[in-house]
């Protein structure tokens, strides 16, 4: 059991905490988890982050206010790595706008496509890997169904803008493959593994649906890289837009 400033929590329990006399609901996924248990860690306020965040051990925990029904404010938290620049998107939130490379010397802005046209930004783990190659050639299929709705598709991963390049190429994918290769973007929108299987810094297998005035649709953020996206569900929040 973590002690939060005063009182008891346990994974995924919304409980009455001292701080601000709000709720507190920690969303921790598998890999933090173990880390808590393996250390028995005890929460306390963050002194190396610029915001008001609060740690446990070597992990800090974005707090970002919440309304939950009618029930009083709500502090909706994440942990993340000291350092990172994390973000909680969700339905609704602004989506961050980013240039990448799609391949060596060739950037791409989303600044002027994010806030002007729909998107569907899709994070991949790794190029080339059967489950990826299955979802992009699947949008790859679906392009003109999508171009109809006035739609661009975007996919992302850590892989170098060279192997962006040549998987695009050998899969004749009529949309962009860009290149997170420092993992800045991937980490700001909550898509990134920090471990996965002993590779260090991997996309989440993840979609996001952007209205014409970027703000997000849908989210759908996966840490078994084994479990593709929902095209179906992908498709009607495009077209809900």
């Amino acid at each position: 059991m973590w002690r939060f400033i005063g009182g008891s929590i346990s994974p995924q329990i919304a409980v009455n905490a001292s701080w601000a006399c709000a709720k507190v609901t920690l969303e921790i996924d598998a890999f933090f988890l173990h880390d808590f248990q393996k250390n028995n860690l005890e929460v306390k306020p963050a002194s190396k982050c610029s915001r008001r965040h609060f740690c446990v051990g070597k992990w800090c925990m974005d707090a970002h206010r919440a309304t939950v029904g009618a029930s009083a404010p709500a502090i909706v938290a994440r942990f993340a790595p000291f350092g990172v620049n994390s973000m909680l998107i969700s339905v609704g939130s602004k989506a961050p706008a980013f240039a990448l490379p799609c391949q060596p010397g060739q950037v791409v802005d989303l600044a002027s496509v994010i806030g002007h046209e729909k998107v569907v930004l899709l994070f991949f783990p790794l190029a080339f890997s059967p489950v990826c190659t299955e979802e992009l050639c699947h949008f790859r299929d679906a392009w003109s169904k999508l171009s109809a709705m006035n739609c661009k598709v975007f996919g992302v991963s850590v892989d170098s803008p060279f192997v962006t390049a040549k998987f695009r190429e050998m899969e004749k994918l009529p949309f962009p493959l860009l290149s997170d290769f420092n993992k800045d973007v991937s980490r700001a929108y909550g898509a990134l593994h920090e471990d996965l299987m002993g590779l260090k810094g991997v996309s989440k297998r993840s979609a996001f649906v952007i209205d014409a005035t970027g703000h997000v649709k849908y989210v759908s953020i996966s840490e078994d890289p084994r479990v593709q996206v929902d095209f179906v569900s992908i498709e009607k929040a495009v077209q809900s837009c």
